[in-house]
């Protein structure tokens, strides 16, 4: 390794940022770095380790208070060239510290470069640049501060090495790791294959026993005896097969005699129940001719059951909407009179105009509401014409069945019957009476039906009279419709008025703040120039010369002062005439609309409340429009 340049700023007493340039000092051969206690001569190497391990080998915990005292930030560079079979290499490595708690630094950046052509990263972050250099030098920070950098009490470490510490330290330096370390380790591994197959082998040796001639010739007599003897077992076995096979043909037609007796005993235990099924199997034909007629008497009974529930709901749901019918009669009621008593007594207040809304929407409410009970009524009687068809229906199927009764009667008296078939019958003659009943029920409901009809000829009629009294509303509101029209062109021109006088407002007011701004540029440069003495320098300028000194022709600040606050004044005023005339045009076109919608007579005369309301709005803007014209001319 070679010594390029280093840089240290930040560490121990190299306060400012000092440059080292070892190519110049190297030229001569040799040098020395000479200096009192102190000066930092150790300082140098310290930077060296620093730069490339991260590390100081005197300090406390390698990193501890090498920051200087006076000082945040620590920094070192170091650029070194390596010498390989292709040429020279130049690296450089950087590294900064930041101040920490207590004394400590923590590593803010870490860069290991290559100088080649451009500057190529090779390492990024603390640990990486680290491993790097170790894999450039070849050397830990350890054999670095032994071999390379000798710093103080150092030296006797590197005398006093034990022969393997040192061996290996050397191996690190000369690259000799190949035939050192590496060169016994692989002589250990191959140590250990040839143990294991060494051992393998005397374990088949073992496994083999004794290999001599007189062994070998007793074993081929032992296997020529053994193969006589398996010859025969083989003939044996096939003579012994063959017995087996006869054997189990005799044994299997034995169990299959055994299985089919033990079934034809089985099938004579049976015959006695066979019979029995046979009778009963007679007997549900006889009963399934009868199916038909219980099938239809169960089904009459849930169609029954079904009809009883639709009417019961039909009854209940006009109950409910006779209550309802009532409830809302009595609120129309109430409502009209509630109107015929209001309307006389209105007055020019716009609050009175809400409550003229409240009364359209509640007579639109009753609209709507009494439409709805029309359909309801419309669909309970569609609901009642679909019961009585399915009423007559059921009716008809009755009858037929009876007849098929009747039919039926003959043959059924014919054939023995269970008790059980005897107690469906009975219960069939149960919901026939029920049926009787039913019939009952119905007739009655009929009635009940015609007088629900007479009701809903009243509500239609209370809706013919209702309609026939918007109609002669709607004549008598035409007239007014047109002045409420005026009337809102009016308002919307007001706006517009009062919208352009706030806008002449705010540019008197701009103008007003310009003129302040200029004013009191000029009474500063005043009061400035009262102060100032021939010879002194000017605080604008810095001229010692005062030729033209600014004069004070009397302070115009307070007129100026007095406009803006008179233009803000008039601007709130504005706004809130504004604002009441925007909620009056706002008021105008709602109306407007629910008039042209509606046709209600009960906004009639309401029109020049609000436009009496816009006018007053309109009139209130006129002054500041006047004092507006002030404010731009002052």
């Amino acid at each position: 390794m070679r010594p390029i340049q280093l840089k240290i700023k930040g560490l121990h007493s190299f306060r400012e940022l000092v440059t080292i340039d070892f190519d110049r000092l190297c030229r001569g051969g040799v040098f020395g770095i000479f200096g009192p206690t102190g000066s930092g001569k150790s300082t140098i190497l310290d930077a060296m380790t620093l730069s490339l391990y991260g590390k100081v080998e005197r300090a406390a915990n390698h990193t501890h208070g090498i920051l200087n005292q006076a000082e945040k930030e620590l920094y070192v560079s170091f650029t070194f060239e390596l010498l390989q079979g292709n040429g020279a290499r130049r690296f450089r490595v950087e590294r900064s510290y930041k101040k920490a708690e207590e004394g400590r630094v923590r590593n803010a950046t870490s860069r290991l470069m290559e100088m080649a052509a451009s500057e190529v990263v090779l390492a990024d972050r603390d640990r990486e640049v680290t491993q790097q250099v170790e894999n450039l030098l070849g050397l830990t920070v350890d054999d670095f501060t032994r071999a390379v950098v000798l710093p103080q009490g150092k030296f006797s470490e590197f005398l006093s090495l034990k022969g393997k510490e040192r061996r290996e330290m050397l191996e690190r330096i000369f690259h000799l790791e190949e035939y050192g370390e590496r060169l016994n380790e692989r002589l250990k591994q191959k140590m250990e294959r040839v143990t294991l197959r060494l051992e393998a082998i005397a374990g088949e040796q073992q496994g083999l026993g004794d290999a001599s001639e007189e062994a070998l010739a007793l074993a081929r007599e032992k296997a020529a005896r053994f193969e006589e003897e398996a010859s025969f077992a083989r003939k044996r076995r096939m003579e012994v097969e063959q017995k087996a096979a006869e054997l189990e043909k005799v044994w299997n037609w034995q169990r299959e005699l055994a299985q089919v007796e033990k079934e034809q005993a089985y099938h004579r235990q049976q015959q006695g129940e066979m019979e029995k099924r046979a009778y009963a199997l007679q007997k549900g034909e006889e009963a399934e001719r009868l199916r038909p007629l219980l099938t239809n008497l169960i089904r009459s009974e849930e169609e029954v059951i079904t009809f009883r529930g639709l009417e019961e709901e039909g009854r209940r749901a006009l109950a409910e909407e006779k209550v309802r019918f009532e409830e809302l009669k009595a609120r129309y009621e109430a409502a009209r009179k509630e109107k015929e008593e209001k309307t006389p007594s209105l007055t020019v207040r716009l609050e009175r105009l809400q409550e003229a809304e409240g009364q359209i929407q509640k007579v639109e409410g009753l609209d709507q509401e009494l439409i709805a009970l029309k359909n309801r009524l419309e669909e309970l009687a569609k609901k009642e014409e679909q019961g009585r068809r399915e009423h007559e229906a059921l009716l008809n199927r009755i009858d037929r069945g009876r007849e098929r009764q009747k039919d039926l009667k003959a043959e059924l008296e014919s054939c023995a019957v269970k008790a059980e078939e005897r107690q469906v019958l009975r219960e069939a003659q149960k919901r026939r009476q029920e049926i009787l009943n039913l019939e009952e029920e119905e007739r009655k409901r009929r009635a009940e039906f015609a007088s629900r009809k007479k009701d809903e000829e009243e509500a239609e009629r209370l809706r013919e009279e209702r309609e026939r009294k918007v109609r002669i509303a709607s004549e008598r509101g035409r007239e007014a419709f047109t002045a409420w029209l005026h009337h809102l062109d009016a308002a919307k021109n007001a706006l517009e008025k009062g919208t352009s006088i706030l806008q002449k407002i705010g540019q008197g007011i701009a103008v007003a703040r310009l003129s302040q701004e200029e004013e009191e540029r000029r009474f500063l440069a005043a009061e400035w120039a009262q102060g100032l003495k021939e010879g002194d320098p000017c605080p604008v300028c810095g001229s010692t010369r005062h030729p033209h000194p600014a004069l004070s022709h009397g302070s115009q600040l307070p007129r100026w002062q007095e406009l803006i606050r008179r233009g803000e004044e008039l601007i709130g005023r504005g706004e809130e005439h504004r604002r009441k005339l925007r909620e009056s045009l706002i008021r105008l076109e709602g109306f407007a609309f629910h008039f042209q919608k509606m046709r209600s007579p009960s906004l009639t005369g309401w029109e020049g409340e609000i436009a009496a309301t816009a006018s007053s709005s309109a009139e209130d803007l006129l002054p500041s429009q006047r004092e507006a014209d002030s404010l731009s001319a002052p």
